[in-house]
């Protein structure tokens, strides 16, 4: 998928740095989770600003990104890991306010 570059030297990379020797999903998830929010930040900027995707190459490389970005690199570092992941528009409601965003699946 465009947004989404699993064969990319760096997200095969930092899947396999990920991954390890672990074969349980459920730990795939949380370690690809938890290197996602800790490698990028999140970009006020493009929040506001010119907001076009990136994807998860870039965002790896950046280290910064919005929503999208964020599940963009999620999903390929996923698949890189051999697990199957998708990205699925959902609303989320805040306030009121409902707010078009991407989550992984």
């Amino acid at each position: 998928a465009q947004y989404w570059e699993v064969d990319a030297q760096q997200i095969q990379d930092a899947a396999k740095q990920i991954k390890g020797d672990s074969t349980n999903v459920y730990d795939l998830v949380s370690k690809t989770y938890q290197f996602v929010v800790s490698k990028i930040n999140y970009d006020e900027v493009k929040r506001f600003g010119l907001n076009e995707r990136q994807g998860a190459l870039a965002t790896l490389l950046k280290g910064s990104g919005v929503c999208m970005e964020y599940s963009d690199l999620f999903i390929a570092l996923m698949r890189a890991e051999g697990v199957p992941a998708r990205g699925s528009p959902r609303t989320v409601r805040n306030r009121a306010v409902a707010d078009s965003r991407k989550r992984p699946e």
